[in-house]
This record gives C-alpha cells, sequence and structure tokens, in this order.
C-alpha cells in the first residue's frame, strides 16, 4: 500500500486532513519547533494513521497538544522547555478514551526523556498505551506521568523504557521484550478508593517494579496490591506508605522482592521457581508477612535481612530479632538436612539471617 505524509511547519495552518478514500497508511508529521508552549490543536483532523511529533531544532518547545480519542502520537525527539500535556477531545464526557503514546527517536541509539524532570499530563484518558521503541543507548524515559485517578497504563516496549508514574493509577499492565522499569514518584495520596494491579505476565525481559513512593488512600482505609511477575528476573519493592494488602506472584526467575509495610498491611508473596532473594525494609504493623514457598534448601533461596529496619509484627510483639535464627517447627529443627541447609541461608547472609520456618502450614514467615 502506499504511503502518504503531510507535514505542517511551526507555523503554517491546516484546518482539515480527511484521508478517508486514501488505500495507504496516512502519516501526519507535526514539527513544533518554536511553538513553544502553545499547544498543536488536531481537532478538526481526521482519519490519520499516526502522528508524529518532532522538534526539528532542540530548545524551549514543549510538547503540549490536543488530539482525537483514538489516537497514535509517536515522539521522535525530547521535549525539554518545561512541562508537557496531551488533551484528547471530549475525554471529560467520554468513559472508553484511549491514546498510544509511542517513543521512539528521529536518530537511531538516541533516547527521549520526554519533558525531563518535568511533568507530563494525560488527563481523563481512562486507557493509555506507551511503547518504546527504537535502538535507544540506554532507556527511554517519562520521569514524571500525570494520569487521572483509576486510569489504565499499558507498556508496551521492545526497548527499555523507564516510566515514574504520578498518580493514583488502578492498574498496569506490563509486555514486550524491552526491560521495563516502573515505578511511582511521590505520589500524592488516593483522592478516592482504587486498588491497584500490575500485570507483568506479558513481559519477556527484565522488570523493575518499585512502589516505595505509593501513598495510600485519603480515608486511610485498606486497599489491595497485585503485583504478577513474569517467567524473568524481577525486581519488586512494596511500600510502607499505605495500610495496603500486597498479593505478589512474583513468577519462574531468580526474582528479588524487597517488603515494606506498615500499619495494618500485610503481604502474601510467591517467590515461585528460581533462586530468589527476599528483603526487608521497614516491615512494621498488626499482620504476618507471608511467604508461601520459601526454599529452605542449599543453594535455594537467599534472605538478605536489613538489621537496621524496623520489624514488628502483631504476631511476634517484639521488634528484637536481628541476628536471630527462629525455627517453630521441632521437626524441622530436629532434622539435619534442613539445619544444614539453614546454617547455609545463615553463612550466605553473613550471620545475620532472620527467619521464621513453620512447615506445619508449608509456609515460610519473614
Amino acid at each position: 500500500m502506499p504511503r502518504r505524509v503531510i507535514s505542517i511547519s511551526p507555523h503554517g495552518s491546516l484546518q482539515t486532513v480527511d484521508a478517508s478514500d486514501h488505500a495507504g497508511a496516512f502519516v501526519l508529521t507535526v514539527d513544533r519547533n518554536g511553538t513553544a508552549a502553545t499547544a498543536t490543536n488536531l481537532t478538526n483532523v481526521t482519519s490519520n494513521d499516526e502522528l508524529i511529533i518532532v522538534d526539528s531544532v532542540a530548545g524551549d518547545d514543549r510538547l503540549v497538544l490536543t488530539i482525537p480519542n483514538g489516537s497514535t502520537v509517536t515522539v521522535a525527539n525530547p521535549f525539554g522547555g518545561g512541562a508537557g500535556s496531551i488533551s484528547v477531545i471530549g475525554a471529560a464526557s467520554i468513559t472508553k478514551d484511549t491514546l498510544t503514546l509511542v517513543l521512539d527517536h528521529s536518530s537511531d541509539a538516541t533516547d527521549i526523556d520526554l519533558t525531563g524532570a518535568n511533568a507530563f499530563t494525560i488527563t481523563d484518558v481512562e486507557i493509555i498505551t506507551i511503547k518504546s521503541e527504537g535502538a535507544t543507548s540506554t532507556s527511554n524515559e517519562i520521569q514524571q506521568l500525570i494520569t487521572s485517578a483509576g486510569s489504565t497504563v499499558n507498556v508496551e516496549s521492545t526497548t527499555k523504557l523507564t516510566l515514574g508514574l504520578k498518580s493514583a493509577v488502578s492498574a498496569i499492565n506490563i509486555s514486550g521484550s524491552g526491560k521495563q522499569d516502573v515505578s511511582f514518584q511521590a505520589v500524592t495520596a488516593y483522592a478516592e478508593g482504587k486498588n491497584l494491579t500490575i500485570e507483568a505476565t506479558g513481559a519477556t525481559s527484565e522488570t523493575t517494579i518499585d512502589l516505595a513512593n505509593c501513598q495510600g488512600r485519603a480515608d486511610g482505609s485498606a486497599e489491595k496490591g497485585n503485583i504478577t511477575g513474569i517467567e524473568q528476573k524481577d525486581t519488586i519493592t512494596t511500600s510502607d506508605n499505605a495500610d495496603v494488602a500486597y498479593v505478589i506472584d512474583a513468577g519462574a526467575g531468580d526474582d528479588v522482592v524487597t517488603l515494606y509495610t506498615a500499619n495494618a498491611a500485610s503481604a502474601n508473596v510467591t517467590l515461585a521457581a528460581g533462586t530468589n532473594e527476599l528483603k526487608n525494609g521497614d516491615v512494621v504493623g498488626t499482620n504476618h508477612v507471608i511467604v508461601t514457598d520459601f526454599q529452605l534448601v542449599s543453594g535455594g533461596d537467599k534472605l538478605s535481612v536489613n538489621t537496621a529496619a524496623a520489624m514488628t509484627f502483631g504476631g511476634m510483639g517484639t521488634a528484637s530479632v536481628d541476628n536471630q535464627l527462629v525455627i517453630l517447627d521441632t521437626a524441622v529443627a530436629e532434622d539435619d538436612a534442613a539445619r544444614t541447609a539453614v546454617q547455609d541461608i545463615i553463612a550466605a547472609n553473613d550471620e545475620k539471617a532472620v527467619i521464621l520456618i513453620n512447615n506445619t502450614n508449608g509456609v515460610a514467615e519473614l
């Protein structure tokens, strides 16, 4: 099929583009050079298959767009002039808005840090898909993405994307072959009750999920955080800023899970196959952390304890558990092979292991 490309210069005027009778792909390229913070408004542009945004001369220009619902926007250059935004026409009154944002630099092996340390805002859009493509040198990046509470963010990338979320989304779906790094950046408290689901089973490369800065709901009530990892190496960090009931399935692979909990928070963790590492930050509150399948064998899972962190559980009643090994099942304590495996774990952690074993219930408690 033929490919038709129309370009708009920074100071050009284009009222309507209708490519409905064109048989091939139709690409509309907009050069934002010289526009500063003035928005590019594409209200009357219809039937384009792809919208490419460039900044032909690096400077103080910002990425500020008004576009139709369902658009695909490819950003081919970074925009470092300040905060940016994309507004979808009629989004406030539509319940299933969609937007696809592609980061793909026009030069090979070149990263796009979309708006630098400045905020990038997409509001009133329920489903936002972000794709990181092209041969980056290290990673494409959106440092501070602001969305409406309860939005779903899909990360579908072939190259690494570093995404910092600054809003209380309800779902994050991660897929693709790129190494993804998704974190929350000093997120303010939820304006309304929204639980969080992170699903990474569609990813085929290493994934980092960092919830350390994720805040709780404004009313202080408990919420749920469901995190499902991948069949690769995952690095998962939870938050101690909220009463979150975490359910974590790290998936197969050599995963690293660092647990933080607070108040009435709890965590139920499945490490799955692989040589996994379980770490702790401040783990405090009235509920236990349960690890369903910690492999207590030589060469199995590793427990790395931060003895400077606070550790208090309702079922233990004490924070003074540093540098101790507590066996809750006499059968394990009397088993030579199990005792040897425990000693190996202690040695691997410089004599600073804290692990509570309850084989009767088939779980290990940190």
